[in-house]
């Protein structure tokens, strides 16, 4: 689930879905991937994001190297 609570972390869920690209893989063959994907689409797959202001790029920053981040961080630079 994610841990933003403003309204971009919908966003975020909403990008992660529609931008999927299938590629190749070394470890498997590609019905593997296929179903994947398909387990994905039905929503049984969630992104882990925090979205975070462009004012908390520093803080952001620092919990990366800290390894504190448990998925990845989305920076807001709207308004």
């Amino acid at each position: 689930m994610f841990s933003g609570a403003r309204s971009s972390a919908c966003y975020c869920k909403f990008s992660c879905l529609v931008r999927v690209r299938t590629r190749k893989s070394r470890t498997g063959p590609r019905h593997h991937a296929i179903e994947a994907l398909e387990i994905a689409s039905r929503g049984r797959v969630l992104a882990r994001c925090e979205c975070k202001g462009l004012s908390e790029l520093k803080e952001a920053y620092d919990a990366l190297k800290q390894c504190k981040v448990a998925g990845r961080i989305i920076l807001e630079m709207s308004n």
